[in-house]
């Protein structure tokens, strides 16, 4: 896993307005922040800006945000520690660590990689493989926190070499991709009545062709079966497409199943070209 470290910006807590409801999402942000396995900072000036505003919450989530703060690694357990949380995250950037600030949505912070939310926190783990330059199973693995809402084919990290392009020709194209698939594809097919539309919508925001199969493949039996994926012991076809180029590179998913992992989008095949 891509070591991250993201840290408490205190001073947005001291500027927000409305601090409840932001307190409550920057609990959220932490735990979410634990799951994806980052290191998480705070200085104990925290504690300071905290003791005026935590009654803004209920007892029961001022417990919670404690609980996720002691889970915390002290700031001022480094060395030559900044007087600041944004300064000390801009140490770590310049020295080549990958370093976040955790604000409250509306707080005002100085620091120059900002964390409020869910999307915030998802665009920034999307920018780190191309600054890392990882490996395709660092990708992979990495995906996990970039891209919460997709379950990967088990493996699927060695069919990069399948693309016709390098992999770091292809990376950036698979994960806007994928970002389309994790973030759109839901509310998407909500909206849409029909394939065609779903098709076009995808189109749009990827910006690739996007399809099913055409029903030439459907009916050539031996051609569909090289669709098929094992996802928990069960054989999906996945027969959705991304067309990187008009006559290969594809990415093969699924619209998923609500058995198989609550029903994450499926990424099934990284390929030059099936079958068809």
């Amino acid at each position: 896993m891509i070591p991250i470290d993201l840290a408490v910006d205190e001073e947005s807590l001291g500027t927000s307005t409305g601090i409840g409801p932001d307190l409550i999402q920057l609990m959220e942000l932490l735990e979410r922040a634990r799951q994806d396995e980052c290191r998480r900072w705070i200085s104990i000036r925290i504690y300071d800006v905290l003791d005026p505003v935590l009654s803004t919450i209920d007892r029961l989530e001022q417990r919670n945000l404690q609980t996720q703060l002691h889970r915390c690694k002290s700031l001022e357990d480094e060395e030559n520690a900044p007087p600041s949380t944004w300064q000390h995250v801009k140490n770590w950037q310049a020295s080549g660590r990958f370093a976040g600030c955790l604000v409250t949505r509306l707080g005002v912070t100085r620091a120059s990689t900002v964390i409020k939310d869910e999307q915030s926190l998802l665009a920034f783990y999307r920018d780190i493989p191309g600054n890392v330059n990882c490996s395709e199973a660092e990708y992979i693995v990495h995906a996990a926190r970039a891209f919460p809402r997709l379950l990967f084919k088990a493996n699927i990290a060695s069919e990069f070499r399948r693309f016709s392009e390098r992999y770091v020709k292809m990376r950036p194209k698979v994960t806007k991709a994928l970002s389309v698939l994790n973030d759109r594809l839901a509310q998407i097919r909500n909206e849409c009545l029909d394939q065609d539309c779903i098709a076009r919508r995808l189109k749009i925001e990827i910006g690739y062709d996007v399809s099913p199969e055409s029903p030439n493949t459907r009916h050539n039996a031996s051609a569909m079966r090289e669709r098929n994926a094992k996802f928990n012991n069960e054989t999906i076809c996945c027969e959705w497409h991304v067309k990187f180029h008009p006559t290969h590179n594809r990415l093969h998913f699924h619209f998923g199943k609500p058995e198989i992992d609550n029903g994450k989008v499926l990424i099934c095949h990284f390929v030059d070209h099936f079958s068809t």
